[in-house]
């Protein structure tokens, strides 16, 4: 919404070079206008972090139209793969993305300097009734995640996936039983305190080495601090 965007911006204003930008994640058009004007004023993109979703339809597959579905996708899967391929030439390696004749510098491993992190789901992993289509998007965006960090790894370019809520699975059934106009009551999940789960995967977001790539991390990993560490202690490239 404007209004909450508006507010966002105000928050935003003491951080130097920061702006906030509308976009319509159902809308190519409302994507491409966002990203031009991203790369109109950006020379490069050192984290892209996408962790915009959409829950519904929450109903039963039989129930649920073509249209809800879609609407699902577009916003949990579609628009993480248009806004990426948008902002491609200025993340990485320009001259490996430029390459063409692919010799035999450009199969050499690139040096990290971009970062995808894509927002995750358990649901990625089983079906939750009357989430089935969040399921199917969650699913395909860790998918996703794999694909791109295999193929733009030579573009200097790592790709990992970041699930940062904790559910339990009395929740989680809970959920499945919750009408599409009722609010869920996440009072009795185990979820970690907000301020607490961004402290510790922030390092991980933005300070990754290549070798995390094609990842899967989440908040309740019992590792999770000892690889938020190596992060820290990570040297840029």
């Amino acid at each position: 919404k404007s209004d909450n965007l508006e507010r966002l911006g105000k928050d935003l204003k003491e951080f130097n070079d920061c702006k906030v930008l509308e976009c319509d994640l159902e809308s190519p058009e409302s994507m491409a206008r966002a990203t031009l004007t991203i790369l109109s004023q950006k020379k490069h993109i050192g984290t892209l972090i996408h962790c915009a979703e959409r829950i519904g339809p929450m109903q039963p597959m039989t129930k649920f139209t073509a249209a809800s579905f879609k609407e699902c996708l577009d916003v949990n899967l579609v628009a993480v793969d248009y806004i990426t391929r948008r902002l491609l030439p200025i993340m990485g390696d320009h001259k490996a993305m430029e390459d063409k004749a692919q010799n035999i510098d450009s199969l050499l491993s690139s040096k990290l300097s971009s970062r995808i992190v894509v927002v995750t789901s358990e649901e990625a992993h089983k079906p939750i009734k009357n989430l089935s289509g969040y399921c199917v998007a969650k699913a395909g965006l860790l998918m996703w995640s794999r694909c791109a960090s295999n193929e733009f790894a030579k573009y200097g370019i790592s790709v990992i996936a970041l699930q940062t809520g904790i559910r339990s699975d009395a929740t989680q059934v809970g959920v499945g039983v919750v009408g599409p106009d009722e609010e869920m009551d996440y009072s009795k999940a185990n979820i970690s305190k907000e301020v607490e789960v961004v402290g510790l995967l922030l390092p991980i977001m933005l300070k990754h080495p290549m070798s995390f790539s094609g990842g899967e991390f989440s908040a309740d990993m019992e590792n999770i601090e000892s690889l938020a560490k190596v992060c820290i202690n990570e040297k840029p490239p």
